[in-house]
């Protein structure tokens, strides 16, 4: 039994908001197209200011990333070290490695540290033996010196995933450079990132990130050739990306996706839209994008989605959504698409890891944990391989799809949220259709789309069955640990409070497939004190 903190957050290393941070990011507004920034440079004023940017960095740091520090004697690494530690939580001293090599923080609160000084290191050959590969794949590596360590510590390393995901979630490597700076106390200090890093600098840095402005929005529809026209804002969801309907004088609409970079981007949205319009399903046109800045003007499909009907009208409809899955199943991949991968599995898989365990106990998941989990999880996506497969939309639920008539068909049927579609098992997309977190369960529902689909297909409904247990106790994963990230890093608590308990429910319906056994044995434990955490919090 654990006892809950009573401000994880806090116990974590996190205010829920971004401080005054006390440095200066050296000026820089981005020219257009160019807020993705391989090198940034940042002046310290003293040691304050390098707790703040080590706090910073903190923060965003995922399992398995690599923390270069790079500098001569005396430039402040070991410095950085320390805050940057105390930032993910420990609170003892943090002792040097220069003699001993290696000195790991197993039960920092949030995820597991190796702190190496390669200084005094003859050759790389010195650091075999010493485990850090397994930090390397499920911790944290924070390296003084990093270049006398060879290839485990290189800066050329790629990201665990070589596209990027509106989350982050996605390991890579931030190099840090010291040098003197204008004081005795101050330093300058360059962050060199892998594209992973570079997203985050964006989440860091205002003035890196596109600021969302009305005026550079209208300077886009103006540019298009619009006239006379008014913006309503619509909100956003929980990405970066803001949605404006644009009302023209003939009385008609258009929609404008605001998708800041570096954060966000319209590309992705714009192919997936237009390989679905040219192999028959319905998604926005296109009017107009501007890549760099992120606008994308688009076909306006109005506001009645699929999640605003209910009886007989939504089962017809929940057939198209079905039968829209089977289409994608005949037609080729999207050239140049992402391909739904073991590491892709595993990263969604591992937020429950990485943010989930850690918010419910107040300490880190273990190297030992993190790798057990991952095997489990691996051993599932064998079951997948007989499995239809198709670009899928991803985000498959029935907000994301809009109602063009009265009529139910494919043609009638649009398509949202589509811009993370992957080449993917049916199971994936049918699991989060039939087990939304915002729907009741019907499994009545459930049973009547997963004989549509199977028969439709061709394939062992008792196999496809399966699969979809497999699939929704993943995305149940994948969901929990995306909450617990909200709760934790930024604050925001009335969403895990309100969904963290609906996904518990949704993952208790791949409970008795008994191959999903040892996984639901290791998920549940946390199910509890999760749920009196989020009780706590209300």
């Amino acid at each position: 039994m654990y006892t809950l903190p009573r401000n994880t957050a806090k116990t974590l290393g996190f205010s829920g908001k971004t401080a005054k941070l006390g440095f200066m990011i050296t000026p820089r507004t981005p020219a257009a197209g160019q807020y993705l920034c391989p090198t940034l440079v940042v002046d310290l004023a003293d040691e304050a200011a390098t707790a703040a940017l080590a706090g910073l960095i903190a923060r965003y740091t995922l399992a398995g990333d690599l923390i270069r520090l790079e500098g001569e004697l005396g430039a402040g690494k070991s410095t950085f070290s320390r805050h940057f530690l105390h930032a993910l939580g420990h609170t003892g001293d943090v002792p040097s490695p220069t003699y001993t090599l290696v000195q790991l923080y197993e039960t920092t609160p949030r995820v597991p540290v190796a702190h190496i000084d390669c200084y005094r290191l003859k050759s790389p050959e010195e650091l075999d033996g010493l485990g850090l590969e397994s930090f390397r794949q499920h911790g944290v590596i924070l390296a003084e010196w990093p270049d006398k360590g060879g290839a485990l510590l290189a800066a050329d390393q790629p990201d665990f995933l070589s596209y990027h995901i509106q989350e982050m979630n996605n390991p890579g490597v931030l190099t840090v450079s010291f040098t003197s700076g204008a004081t005795a106390q101050g330093r300058t200090v360059t962050l060199q990132g892998s594209r992973s890093w570079q997203r985050r600098f964006g989440l860091m840095f205002e003035n890196v990130r596109r600021p969302r402005s009305e005026t550079a929005q209208k300077a886009f529809l103006d540019g298009l050739g619009l006239r006379g026209y008014g913006v309503e804002n619509l909100g956003g969801d929980w990405s970066f990306r803001s949605y404006w309907r644009v009302r023209l004088q003939d009385g008609t609409s258009r929609m404008l996706m605001d998708a800041p970079a570096p954060m966000e981007g319209v590309k992705e949205f714009a192919d997936v839209a237009a390989f679905y319009n040219a192999h028959g399903l319905r998604a926005p046109k296109e009017y107009g994008r501007d890549e760099a800045e992120g606008y994308l003007l688009l076909e306006d499909f109005g506001g009645r989605a699929l999640a605003s009907v209910s009886g007989d009208e939504a089962n017809a409809w929940y057939g198209v959504a079905i039968d829209a899955l089977c289409h994608l199943c005949s037609v080729p991949a999207r050239p140049g698409g992402r391909t739904f991968t073991p590491r892709d599995w595993w990263i969604d898989a591992a937020r429950f890891t990485d943010w989930y365990m850690p918010m419910v106990r107040g300490h880190a998941t273990s190297i030992a944990e993190r790798a057990h989990y991952m095997g489990l999880w691996q051993k599932m996506f064998e079951a997948f391989k007989e499995i239809p497969q198709g670009t899928m939309p991803w985000d498959y639920q029935a907000t994301n799809m809009l109602l063009l008539s009265n009529e139910p068909s494919l043609q009638n049927f649009g398509l949202i949220d589509i811009q993370d579609a992957k080449h993917t098992p049916i199971s994936t997309d049918m699991a989060i259709l039939l087990r939304d977190i915002r729907r009741a369960q019907n499994d009545e529902l459930e049973a009547a789309m997963t004989t549509r689909a199977a028969t439709t297909l061709g394939v062992d409904r008792a196999l496809l069955a399966h699969t979809v247990d497999i699939a929704s106790l993943h995305h149940c994963s994948r969901i929990l640990g995306g909450l617990a990230r909200i709760y934790v890093r930024d604050g925001k608590a009335a969403g895990p409070r309100k969904f963290i308990p609906r996904t518990w429910a949704v993952a208790h319906q791949s409970y008795a497939n008994p191959a999903l056994r040892e996984i639901v044995d290791f998920m549940r434990e946390w199910e509890t004190p999760g749920l009196a955490l989020m009780a706590d919090a209300a």
